[in-house]
């Protein structure tokens, strides 16, 4: 949470200074009127991506790190070749060459990235509960066995780390959902 947070405050401030003032960031590379203003026109998709950009990298660096490395690059490839070329040439033709139409490619690309993470994350709405009520059955918590630790049980041990007192009532399941045995 806080890397997501830290990255996407980071997000903003570049959507602030791109989409606002993208004009500021062009003219450290070109004096020419026409090509800071065209320059600006990109900056403005660019400055969307940045609000989304955040979430993508966590979950690269969250897959990456639990060894899914394959779908990380399938993911990438699809994003690339399925929405971010074909979405570019597309804008290309009916955009009469928008550097903001073609530049509109890149978020595209960035926002089916995100939601193929949360497919694999989240497979099924089963998936997703077994996910956070496994009920504690690896007690002590192990940040050797993080993967196959329920959500509950790390944010339980995290707030006993922090000293707390913890208190879990787990006599009901949430309703309409099957959980694996």
């Amino acid at each position: 949470k806080i890397g997501i947070g830290i990255s996407f405050a980071f997000g903003i401030v570049m959507f602030i200074i791109s989409f606002f003032r993208g004009d500021l960031l062009a003219s450290i590379f070109s004096q020419d009127t026409d090509t800071i203003q065209a320059s600006w026109d990109y900056l403005k998709a660019y400055a969307i991506d940045c609000l989304f950009t955040c979430f993508l990298f966590c979950f690269i660096g969250y897959f990456n790190g639990i060894g899914k490395t394959k779908f990380v690059m399938l993911q990438g490839l699809c994003g690339a070749f399925i929405i971010r070329v074909p979405f570019a040439l597309l804008m290309q033709q009916i955009g009469n060459g928008s550097l903001f139409l073609i530049g509109m490619s890149i978020p595209c690309s960035t926002v089916l990235q995100i939601a193929m993470f949360f497919i694999a994350y989240f497979k099924t709405k089963s998936d997703a509960c077994n996910n956070v009520f496994l009920k504690g059955y690896q007690w002590p918590f192990s940040y050797d066995k993080i993967l196959y630790s329920s959500r509950v049980d790390v944010a339980v041990h995290e707030e006993i780390k922090d000293g707390k007192c913890v208190y879990i009532d787990f006599t009901k399941n949430p309703e309409g959902f099957e959980f694996d045995a």
